[in-house]
């Protein structure tokens, strides 16, 4: 501790060096602030990017099972080369890490019913099948559960929601690959049973 006569004995020199001492420490402390700002927003960055690579992960991943699943699911036929709601609600779920159960179970989690809509419209605008048959697809769900579903979220795409857009296009696309792959593969395999036979 100092006392009085060593504050007298020390004088302004003391006083100025210790001024610029702690300057100097406010001034290095600054610095630290700083790139700590400056690494903890790199790191939401990369946050950031990594989340976005999740969602592309399973998109890709979506692509890469269909084409090895077949369009008759579950006995389900295809109309008119469209895919079945059994196959998009497969798509839906792999894409939201939904488990079926959940997609089709009664579960009112806001993730849980954000996926089971995106289900419903790809399904509506996609599979060319009634609202009841939807229904029926969804887990033995009401018409009008349906229809409300659609309309929520084209409210959704309406107010351009980022994250619904992003579901369903990376959905869809997958869903359209995946029929092209799908078509392309099942033409080769006609034509080298045609050749097979000849």
């Amino acid at each position: 501790m100092i006392n009085g006569a060593t504050m007298i004995r020390r004088g302004p020199m003391f006083y100025k060096s210790m001024q610029r001492e702690m300057e100097i420490k406010r001034q290095e402390l600054n610095k630290k602030i700083e790139e700590s700002r400056r690494i903890e927003e790199e790191r939401r960055k990369i946050k950031e990017l990594a989340d976005d690579m999740d969602k592309k992960r399973r998109a890709m991943e979506v692509i890469r099972k269909k084409i090895w699943v077949t369009q008759s699911f579950n006995g389900e036929k295809a109309l008119n080369n469209a895919p079945t709601i059994a196959f998009i609600a497969y798509c839906v779920s792999e894409y939201f890490n939904v488990s079926q159960e959940n997609l089709f179970g009664h579960s009112h989690r806001a993730d849980y019913v954000r996926a089971r809509q995106v289900g419903y419209w790809l399904a509506h605008k996609l599979c060319n099948k009634s609202l009841p048959q939807i229904g029926k697809g969804f887990g033995g769900r009401d018409h009008t559960t349906i229809l409300s579903g659609i309309r929520r979220l084209e409210k959704y795409i309406a107010d351009k929601d980022q994250e619904i857009l992003e579901a369903i296009n990376a959905i869809r696309g997958a869903i359209e690959f995946a029929d092209a792959v799908s078509g392309t593969v099942n033409k080769a395999l006609t034509e080298a049973g045609e050749k097979a036979c000849l």
